[in-house]
């Protein structure tokens, strides 16, 4: 783990290091974050791009404005895990952007981000 240290970068990488993904969930609901997205009034589409995994689409995230500093600032927006979450439709994954590198939460695991926030009253 070089470069920029982040709770959710950290989370990462342990859940790699005990290959159960699962344990990155609970900061990936707590962590504040940044969503590259089109901003229509109120309402926020999120930039779909494809993912870094083969036949894949995802929207990209960021806990800092820093990771998303090559993206325009006015597709920017900060987002909480319900509205991104209402937001994801389909099998999108969440690519998750530092400005040393990267994760993936992939789409299987949004079902599960949506039960944990349910169950911490947050949707």
């Amino acid at each position: 783990m070089e470069g920029v240290h982040t709770p959710l970068k950290a989370a990462f990488a342990e859940a790699r290091a005990a290959r159960d993904m699962g344990t990155v969930l609970p900061v990936f609901l707590r962590s504040p974050l940044f969503v590259v997205a089109v901003a229509e009034g109120e309402r926020l589409e999120p930039f779909i791009t494809k993912s870094p995994i083969p036949d894949r689409m995802c929207v990209t995230v960021a806990e800092s404005r820093e990771a998303l500093a090559s993206v325009p600032a006015h597709l920017v927006h900060p987002i909480g895990m319900d509205r991104l979450l209402r937001c994801i439709i389909g099998t999108w994954d969440i690519v998750v952007t530092y400005p040393d590198g990267g994760d993936i939460l992939q789409a299987e695991y949004v079902p599960d981000l949506r039960d944990m926030l349910a169950r911490t009253g947050g949707a």
